[in-house]
């Protein structure tokens, strides 16, 4: 039977017609938090935030089957808490699945009167529980002397972690070593804080994307209260800025008239920037906001051959804001933008799709976007990932007065060109080898074919045609999808470069 589902539609295969709610916390009223969400290399999902236990927040961790259902596998029936602190906030904001299988997720902890704001690691075993070799039975707490608060983390080839933030009001990059102490090599004393036109301006870091070159792109904003500009730095390994991009590796921009924050940022296979976020258009009769996408090329000069002038700017809800979260990027070189649209206090979420070109892709969606509304008030995206066959999963919150926020996930299709293609017999599999791999993956497989390799992220990283050995020395280490072009259809392997 032919499947009526169009790209931009919920995933009737996930969860109850594309959507799961977990409750994570007791009791009737509940209060969890969904910070981030990765897939590992075999498919499952792994949801991470805070959920509240009387007034203090603790770490939560949720994983999920490809289909949605919890993984009893994992945790406590597919659910993991963890109380690193007796601090009144303790959370998780992002996590990546090691080359051994292991969980490393970085995130923070306060108090409920900010005085104290540090850095958080954790390293769990592949069933959830802590990974007592690491660090202190499995934590690692710094205490640097200023507040640092982490967003995001990278994984460099080397194993090493890479933070970025905020620290001591300005944003920054942190590193940690594999064994979870701070990288003094790097920057000073392991920090790279980036102070922007004098100390009277603040800063802060949302995103972080890593090149093949190990130089890391960040994006978030500067200014002072009510104006605010775009801030977009590349890093060079050893934590310095790199000269090269932008004025001194530093790039600012206004893309309206005040209050712009960028908020998501990706490297092209080309090694362009792509960034998003978004901009303040009025506040009377109410407050709106555009979702802007632009695409910078490697020196940090806006691509004009992207949308206008190397811009792309929408407002999904007429006369409200539209603000971004994230967004990922396709093989065929679509980007795909989580979002948020409020209007009279009223907030859905949704997904938006450009092409490579800076257009509205309108065969996504029916028009470009899709917006769900799961509740009668507050329905707001957190998270964005895409999986290896295309389909993109949103990790959301959804407020209900009666019951509050549980953890929720939405998985939306694509029309990523590998996700149509016909599957092919079992009997005509291929075999890479050696598996975890360092310098070269040989391929076994009889007849032509063409070859393609993902990131989990979805992100095309190397493609080639009839080569049975590819030189995967200067990928990332970390779990990729190989994939197989053959007459009879395709064909796709998991690996892990070491």
């Amino acid at each position: 039977m032919a499947n009526a589902q169009q790209s931009g539609d919920l995933d009737p295969t996930f969860g109850t017609n594309g959507v799961v709610q977990t409750p994570i916390g007791n009791g009737s009223f509940i209060v969890d938090e969904v910070r981030n969400v990765t897939i590992q290399p075999n498919g499952k999902i792994i949801a991470m935030g805070s959920t509240r236990n009387g007034t203090k927040k603790h770490v939560a961790y949720v994983r999920y089957n490809p289909d949605g259902s919890l993984d009893q596998s994992f945790g406590n029936g597919g659910k993991q808490i963890f109380v690193p602190t007796s601090l009144y906030g303790n959370f998780a904001t992002a996590a990546a699945t090691l080359s051994d299988g292991k969980i490393i997720s970085c995130g923070y902890v306060f108090d409920s009167d900010n005085t104290i704001c540090q850095p958080l690691l954790i390293r769990m075993n592949d069933d959830g529980t802590l990974d007592t070799s690491f660090g202190n039975n499995g934590i690692v707490l710094a205490d640097f002397p200023y507040s640092t608060l982490p967003e995001k983390m990278v994984l460099q080839k080397d194993g090493k972690m890479l933070l970025v933030g905020y620290y001591h009001d300005n944003m920054m990059t942190l590193r940690y070593n594999p064994d979870g102490s701070i990288d003094k090599t790097y920057g000073i004393d392991g920090v790279c804080e980036i102070v922007i036109e004098g100390s009277a301006n603040s800063s802060f870091a949302k995103a972080i994307a890593l090149q093949e070159d190990n130089k890391a792109v960040i994006v978030g904003m500067y200014g002072t209260h009510p104006d605010w500009k775009w801030a977009i730095a590349r890093i060079n390994e050893n934590g310095s800025l790199d000269n090269s991009f932008g004025e001194n590796g530093l790039k600012t921009m206004s893309i309206g008239s005040g209050h712009d924050f960028a908020t998501a940022v990706q490297i092209q296979e080309d090694g362009k920037i792509v960034v998003a976020g978004h901009s303040w258009v009025a506040s009377i009769p109410t407050l709106q906001y555009d979702l802007i996408v632009l695409r910078l090329n490697q020196d940090g000069e806006l691509d004009n051959t992207f949308g206008e002038s190397g811009i792309f700017k929408k407002n999904v809800i007429d006369g409200g804001a539209t603000y971004v979260d994230g967004i990922v990027l396709s093989p065929e070189g679509n980007i795909y933008v989580a979002f948020n649209a409020v209007k009279n206090s009223i907030s859905d979420l949704g997904l938006l799709s450009v092409d490579k070109n800076g257009k509205l892709n309108t065969s996504f969606g029916g028009n470009g976007y899709t917006v769900t509304d799961l509740s009668e008030a507050a329905d707001e995206a957190s998270a964005i990932v895409m999986q290896a066959d295309g389909k993109i999963v949103l990790g959301a919150s959804s407020f209900s007065a009666t019951t509050g926020t549980p953890f929720v996930l939405l998985r939306y299709l694509t029309d990523v060109p590998s996700s149509v293609l016909p599957m092919v017999d079992e009997e005509k599999s291929f075999v890479v080898y050696p598996n975890p791999v360092k310098d070269v993956l040989n391929i076994e497989y009889e007849g032509e074919f063409g070859v393609r390799i993902f990131d989990l992220s979805g992100r095309l990283v190397l493609s080639t045609k009839n080569t049975r050995t590819i030189d995967v020395k200067a990928l990332t280490a970390g779990s990729y999808v190989i994939e197989l072009t053959t007459e009879a259809g395709v064909l796709t392997e998991r690996f892990v470069k070491l």
